[in-house]
């Protein structure tokens, strides 16, 4: 019996002082008095099976005491009579305890992260099955939390090594405890993704080297065994943002399964005869579906927030974004395309995702904007409409474009007001972009000669006048407010 992974060996019962029948029949009589002597081999009692009669003999020797009465119907593996036995340590018995046992209340286990990711996935696949299941967005982030730690890597792989009992050989058991307890020794909070690529390579090379240690008959047998266990390893193979995408991708996949037998009708009534007609062997998934169906706003409310919590993924794991898409976020373009009112916040949902993931790496974004601000200038750059204004934040720091980067900053944050002053000096060792604009103003402009001079108004007795000023003669005025 195997109890958390640990081997429990139960003791063979053997016990000499009862004899039982090896028949199915009647006792027809005992052949020695109740309390005689018997030897080993001695028959004891005569029993009728089939017409026949059939003697029972004694295994061991000692005083006998009869426990049927003559005449009775009795039956394989009943008790006929008891010895006494003249050797008593040949008895095995496992017997109630019936003393008492000190022991000190300990404290409640808590939750493992396995039973915790286990219970957690469990109720969210009764939601997108159409149950009602409280609390659903705390099952999402103890789903999630479970995920991105390594202890539910570890607990996997000593769950599948479990579960091959004896079948494990003892020497690679040994050498899995040993990388197990390395790996939980050298742990480092937030470290888990990384621990996770580490672990995952050494569990495949201490499995391969053992198997490759063996002898060429009986490696492919060992392949085999080990199957349960290398399985394991190889959905972490991508680290563990790749399988927490693959679990939250399988309730996705729930989802549509049960949408797409509705997508394809006009109406509900008409997809439920569709269904029935398809399924009119079993019901049960006919039922299912319906069940689900009729629970569409909790289930795609679900289908929502795991959505959002993808864009997350990068950050929560300590990763860099995914630079291109694995095949199990396919049912997320999937659910992009669904089309009618009730599924618009999901296909909007995930059309968003979509977009997200076609995005650039910010830090090429950049790159590139460190590069048109050294080429195109700062005039050019500010009206540019490619521009990402978080990427023009990153450069002010930077040594070679960073005083550029802040005179884009001021031309296009001000681009509606005319940039009057832009300078850029050091004080010490602080970088300082001194600007001043001329805002919009509704007050009627006095009109004032090109030339500059300023204490030249034009007539007021004739304001629509092209008359000059006696400096310059101008010919034409530019209007501008005082």
């Amino acid at each position: 019996m195997v109890l958390d992974g640990v081997t429990v060996l139960l003791p063979t019962v053997y016990d000499p002082s009862e004899l039982r029948s090896d028949i199915t029949g009647k006792l027809v009589r005992y052949l020695v008095e109740d309390g005689a002597q018997v030897e080993a081999g001695m028959p004891f009692a005569e029993a009728e099976a089939m017409k026949m009669l059939i003697t029972i003999k004694s295994t061991e020797a000692g005083t006998i005491s009869h426990e049927k009465q003559p005449g009775s119907i009795i039956n394989q593996g009943d008790l006929l009579s008891s010895l006494t036995l003249k050797d008593p340590s040949k008895v095995k018995k496992i017997l109630p305890y019936e003393g008492e046992l000190s022991y000190e209340a300990g404290v409640a286990s808590s939750e493992t992260t396995l039973q915790a990711y286990r219970s957690s996935l469990k109720s969210l696949e009764l939601v997108m099955d159409g149950y009602v299941v409280e609390e659903v967005d705390a099952l999402v982030q103890k789903m999630l939390a479970s995920l991105q730690s390594i202890d539910l890597l570890l607990a996997e792989v000593q769950d599948a090594a479990a579960a091959l009992g004896q079948k494990l050989p003892a020497e690679l058991d040994e050498k899995l405890q040993a990388l197990y307890a390395k790996t939980t020794a050298a742990h480092v909070d937030g470290e888990d993704s990384a621990e996770a690529v580490v672990l995952v390579a050494a569990l495949k090379t201490t499995v391969a080297d053992y198997i490759e240690s063996m002898f060429e008959s009986k490696k492919e047998g060992m392949v085999v065994t080990l199957a349960p266990l290398t399985a394991i390893t190889e959905t972490y193979a991508n680290g563990l943002r790749d399988h927490a995408v693959t679990a939250v991708c399988a309730l996705f996949r729930r989802y549509m399964t049960v949408e797409a037998s509705f997508l394809s009708q006009p109406s509900t009534d008409q997809a439920m005869a569709a269904l029935v007609k398809a399924n009119a062997d079993s019901l049960d998934g006919v039922v299912t579906s319906a069940i689900a169906h009729e629970a569409l706003k909790p289930r795609s409310a679900l289908t929502i927030t795991l959505l959002r919590q993808l864009y997350d993924f990068p950050e929560r794991f300590g990763v860099a974004p995914l630079r291109e898409l694995p095949p199990s976020l396919d049912v997320v373009a999937e659910l992009a395309q669904l089309p009618g009112q009730a599924y618009k916040e999901v296909a909007l949902t995930a059309t968003q995702f979509g977009l997200n993931k076609a995005e650039k790496p910010f830090d090429e974004v950049v790159a590139e904007l460190k590069k048109e601000l050294k080429t195109e200038g700062a005039d050019s750059t500010a009206i540019s409409r490619g521009l990402v204004v978080n990427a023009l934040l990153a450069l002010f720091g930077d040594e070679e474009v960073g005083q550029t980067a802040m005179q884009v900053a001021v031309k296009r944050f001000y681009r509606a007001f005319n940039i009057l002053k832009l300078e850029t000096t050091t004080v010490g060792e602080a970088v300082i972009t001194d600007f001043e604009y001329q805002g919009p103003t509704t007050r009627r402009a006095t009109p004032r000669c090109p030339c500059a001079a300023a204490s030249w108004p034009w007539c007021p007795r004739s304001p629509r006048s092209r008359r000059s000023c006696p400096p310059c003669s101008a010919a034409s005025p530019t209007p501008r407010s005082r």
